[in-house]
């Protein structure tokens, strides 16, 4: 196998899998706007090609910085939809308003 190259297993591509569904990102947004990334040459295909078992090895730094990327993104429970704050935000301004109301 070549040097900085791995070979991608079933534990590696159930971890990015597990990473993916706690996470609810999937490569493409994993990937928005990292320049890292695109400098390594490292795109939402190459993460497919893993995922869906076309490749057999990898590089290194790809599994490294992808697996890095997804560890830093908070559960996907954890994460109120946008619709959610708003109302929150909604419903705590109109208690605001009607304690001003009453002074």
């Amino acid at each position: 196998m070549k040097a900085g190259y791995q070979e991608l297993t079933d534990e590696v591509r159930s971890s990015i899998q597990n990473e993916i569904e706690r996470t609810g990102v999937g490569p493409q947004k994993l990937l928005k706007g990292v320049e890292k990334a695109k400098k390594n040459g490292l795109n939402s295909g190459v993460i497919y090609t893993w995922i869906k078992g076309r490749s057999k090895t990898c590089k290194t730094s790809h599994i490294e910085l992808s697996l890095k990327l997804w560890s830093e993104k908070p559960d996907k429970d954890k994460i109120l939809p946008k619709k959610q704050i708003n109302s929150y935000q909604l419903q705590r301004e109109k208690h605001r308003n009607a304690l001003l109301k009453e002074d």
